[in-house]
């Protein structure tokens, strides 16, 4: 430990990975008799909610968060708590009850999907940098917790906003969730020597966290290229910049951005995997397959709540310029040359910080900017439906993968595996006995994605290994499960995906009575994101 040198590009714990993988029996004995009955004769299967983050999805069934009633959604607000902020202080406090109601009864979220966090932000040198409260689902907490805010320190303009956005990417999101952060604030963030804002956004952004800036206006107008650099960070997370004059017009913000990504997301849900194969595997034009999909949604009548702000900022070359900078740099700190608008960039109307920008919140038909805004596209491992005993699981280049079998029958089964990188495919099998483990290890490229195809295999008879792979020995269905590194965490341990896949071998007709479906064979897909040492020795 004397000679490693953490950074955040190569995290501790990232040489060594060990997996424990516990799976509960199926509930028969070596004889393939019921291992335990309740009182009616039927066999006893243990049960339970749990709280890992589940796919839900099978290949006669449908994932269960498709529809809008099935969304959870985590906002997420970042106060800033300087000395100029205790207006908009106020109007959260008072209006969040109204906020969380309006949004709860829309009838996009399922009772109790809602979960509101905040955390509070100052500078170095304040009574704290920054104050986490966490997420509740209890409106009540949250606006205790917003009254207990007080405005006050800072002073040098910049703020610990970078501080506030390491924060807020480190808390404790449900992945399933439809991720917001709304961050409040009249300030830039530190440069040099303080938390790099832009690698914190690129964090962000890879883990679907939408960022939405609530500029309060007129006084982040005095800042050079501060609305440039915040519309950089909300166009890579898929944001919007809302500008705030004044305090009041919060509520319609929040409520609006909120609704809006909701419904936004259902439409990722349905389709987002199959555009990411595209992009991945077919080498498709990200450009093109947003045409295509427009035009689809077009002719299908899709509306969706749509937020709608009167312009309140003037259009120069200059900030286009300087958000392009910002969006190439690799940190704050070469995001160079930046140039200077040649004017104010709040038009005149609002530069008084009285007049506010009319606000509507109305049902439309989509556009092609709401489509477009899906924040930078960062691959990350995905998985497609099952079909019957097969499910395919896309691996973008630098992820490491090790796939191990379990067998829970007492009858020969195996699980094949085709994996294709670029244009060359190979097949593995996996031979597997009951209580003996197979696993085969892969590793992809710095380069190409991998198309990992995984089938399972059965039978009673004595045919075994390759043999296995004919149509009369398939599996019936297949489920699969998801898990990934906890948010939280991400500052301990490499980026993980873990896929749970089970394997239902035998018709509906043939099953022993009591058994659950999906217990004859698990297969376990393990990946692993490279670090900056996985491909380079010397680093």
């Amino acid at each position: 430990m004397v000679y490693q040198k953490e950074t955040d590009f190569a995290p501790m714990y990232n040489d060594t990975v060990c997996t424990i993988n516990v799976i509960k029996g199926t509930g028969l004995d070596h004889n393939g008799l019921p291992v335990a009955t309740d009182d009616s004769g039927t066999a006893s299967v243990g049960g339970g909610s749990g709280s890992g983050t589940t796919l839900g999805v099978s290949s006669s069934g449908v994932s269960a968060t498709s529809g809008t009633n099935n969304t959870t959604l985590d906002l997420l607000f970042v106060q800033d708590c300087t000395a100029s902020q205790q207006a908009y202080i106020k109007s959260a406090t008072d209006g969040i009850i109204d906020i969380c109601n309006r949004i709860a009864s829309s009838g996009k979220l399922s009772p109790g999907a809602l979960r509101v966090g905040l955390i509070g932000f100052r500078d170095y040198g304040d009574e704290y940098v920054t104050k986490s409260f966490g997420f509740t689902t209890d409106v009540s907490v949250m606006q205790s917790n917003l009254s207990t805010l007080v405005a006050d320190g800072g002073g040098d303009y910049p703020e610990a906003v970078a501080e506030a956005l390491d924060v807020a990417l480190f808390s404790e999101w449900r992945v399933d969730a439809t991720k917001m952060v709304i961050l409040i604030t009249d300030s830039p963030p530190h440069g040099i020597g303080a938390k790099e804002p832009l690698g914190i956004a690129r964090r962000i952004a890879e883990l679907g966290i939408i960022l939405h800036l609530v500029s309060c206006e007129p006084v982040m107008n005095f800042y050079r290229y501060a609305y440039d650099f915040y519309k950089s960070l909300t166009k890579l997370t898929g944001g919007l910049v809302l500008p705030l004059i004044p305090a009041s017009g919060l509520a319609d913000y929040v409520i609006g951005s909120s609704l809006e990504r909701v419904e936004l997301d259902t439409l990722v849900a349905r389709d987002g995997k199959t555009i990411a194969r595209r992009v991945l595997f077919r080498s498709e034009s990200a450009e093109d397959l947003i045409e295509e999909y427009y035009s689809k949604y077009m002719a299908e009548g899709v509306n969706v709540t749509t937020l709608t702000i009167e312009s309140v900022y003037a259009d120069f070359v200059e900030s286009a310029r300087n958000i392009e900078t910002f969006d190439k740099a690799a940190d704050v700190y070469s995001a160079r040359p930046l140039v200077d608008a040649p004017d104010f960039r709040i038009l005149p109307k609002f530069r008084g910080g009285s007049v506010l920008p009319e606000v509507t919140v109305t049902k439309k038909p989509i556009s092609k900017e709401q489509y477009c805004r899906r924040g930078k596209f960062v691959a990350r491992p995905s998985s497609e439906d099952p079909t019957k005993n097969s499910i395919k699981i896309n691996i973008p280049a630098g992820w490491f993968a090790f796939v191990s079998g379990i067998s829970r029958a007492k009858y020969n089964q195996a699980i094949k595996l085709t994996y294709t990188e670029e244009d060359v495919t190979n097949t593995e099998f996996l031979t597997l006995d009951r209580t003996r483990e197979g696993y085969y290890v892969f590793a992809s490229s710095e380069e190409a994605n991998v198309a990992l195809d995984i089938a399972f295999f059965w039978t009673k008879g004595n045919v075994k290994g390759t043999a296995l792979c004919k149509p009369q020995y398939t599996s019936q269905k297949l489920k699969a499960v998801q898990t990934q590194t906890p948010m939280h965490y991400r500052d301990d341990f490499p980026d993980y995906v873990t896929y749970f896949i089970l394997a239902e071998d035998q018709a509906e007709s043939d099953q022993t009575a009591g058994v659950p479906d999906y217990n004859d064979c698990v297969g376990i897909v393990n990946l692993i994101k490279k670090t900056s040492m996985v491909f380079n020795d010397e680093a």
